[in-house]
């Protein structure tokens, strides 16, 4: 199972040209659309324009990566999630499949970083943010939504195939030594989403306590 594609590739020499080519072919159509003559425009001209173009859409692209991506981890930060949420419950409705939204915490991340440093801090959230992808599916959205905060949307599943989702998550955190909270929430999508997302913060919430209460008691 995998994340959604973060990959940073830059296009190869011979998409470039493939979508130069496009560009120029849309241009020689827009230009007879308006009654001109494409074939008197010096095709060199209209080769800059296209390649002009491309590099354009090119930048748009990485900003609004940047825009939507999380520095540290690579995964989506809160803009990000958001956006694909909406458009994952749009699908969600029309399809009328099930979706369960996660909401999970790094226990003890403040402790980790005043006594260890930062440093081992931010290795357990890019550690998280791997486990994440390496645990989801390419519908699936995962994001760094706070500090120590990640939420995913898990999508076409029900609540009994989250909860077994969860616990193996649970455990290939542990295994790298990362202890964490989750709540669940199945997805009311007769309701605006923040009604899910409460709930499966307070299910986190109550979670992180009675880790608490169980570690205080030597459970």
């Amino acid at each position: 199972m995998a994340d959604e594609s973060n990959s940073g590739e830059k296009p190869k020499f011979g998409e470039l040209r493939q979508r130069v080519k496009a560009k120029i072919t849309d241009k020689k159509f827009r230009i007879q659309k308006l009654g001109g003559d494409s074939d008197k425009i010096p095709g060199r001209y209209l080769i800059g324009e296209a390649a002009k173009d491309v590099r354009q859409e090119e930048e748009h692209a990485r900003l609004e990566k940047l825009a939507t991506t999380d520095p540290l981890t690579g995964l989506l930060n809160r803009r990000g999630y958001e956006e694909r949420q909406k458009e994952e419950i749009a699908r969600a409705i029309r399809s009328n499949h099930p979706l369960v939204v996660a909401d999970l915490d790094l226990n003890d991340l403040k402790t980790t970083n005043d006594i260890l440093g930062h440093k081992k801090g931010d290795e357990y959230l890019t550690t998280t943010a791997e486990i994440l992808r390496e645990s989801t599916r390419l519908e699936d959205i995962a994001a760094r939504v706070g500090g120590d905060e990640f939420r995913v949307l898990l999508t076409e599943t029900n609540l009994g195939q989250a909860k077994v989702w969860l616990e193996r998550l649970r455990k290939k955190c542990e295994e790298k030594g990362i202890n964490i909270s989750v709540g669940l929430s199945p997805v009311d999508l007769t309701k605006d989403i923040m009604h899910s997302i409460e709930i499966a913060d307070a299910r986190m919430r109550q979670d992180k306590t009675t880790q608490k209460k169980n570690s205080e008691n030597g459970k």
